[in-house]
């Protein structure tokens, strides 16, 4: 018996072509959002149960940059850069105090779950705000927050493995029946 590979052929180049476009579609979205919404970073992802219950472990927040620190209000919740840290991951919480020193803007923040405000975001400089929280997508985040772990990156890959396996499959029980 003779089995047609031309078959399976074209579905892997099916399964890499929309593996690639995919990729590329994301990389034109991500930049396009962070153009319009005036912010490197448009999307996050929210990581600690700090905020619950409005925003929950996995949820994908939607930021919009700000260029003028004045127009942060009391109440809104904003993403920032991390004082202790201010390269590792952004903190996203509520500001529920500001104040104007010497020309600039500062924010004490407190996540809505938290009794209390750390020491370290009492006093949040304007330069570290990223943006301001305008949207959630709840729960989309976790696949994000999975792959980050080493077992949940390997999960994913074995999982889309698999699955490109079981169409190369398909595609060679396909051509072997019509070649019969």
């Amino acid at each position: 018996m003779v089995v047609c590979v031309g078959g399976w052929k074209r579905g892997a180049l099916v399964v890499v072509g929309v593996v690639v476009f995919a990729y590329l579609l994301s990389i034109l979205t991500y930049n396009v959002l962070a153009f319009s919404l005036g912010t490197k970073t448009p999307l996050m992802v929210v990581e600690s149960r700090s905020m619950v219950p409005t925003l929950n472990v996995g949820d994908i927040v939607v930021v919009r940059g700000v260029k003028n620190a004045c127009r942060i209000e009391v109440g809104d919740i904003i993403v920032f850069k991390n004082p202790r840290n201010p390269a590792g991951h952004p903190v996203v919480h509520r500001v529920i105090y500001k104040r104007l020193v010497s020309g600039e803007w500062y924010f004490t923040t407190k996540g809505d779950n938290n009794p209390v405000s750390f020491s370290w975001e009492t006093s949040i400089p304007e330069d570290y705000i990223i943006g301001v929280v305008i949207y959630k997508i709840p729960y989309i985040g976790y696949l994000a927050l999975i792959s980050r772990r080493p077992i949940g990156f390997t999960t994913i890959f074995l999982l889309i493995l698999l699955n490109v396996t079981l169409i190369f499959i398909l595609e060679v029980r396909e051509a072997a029946k019509r070649e019969e």
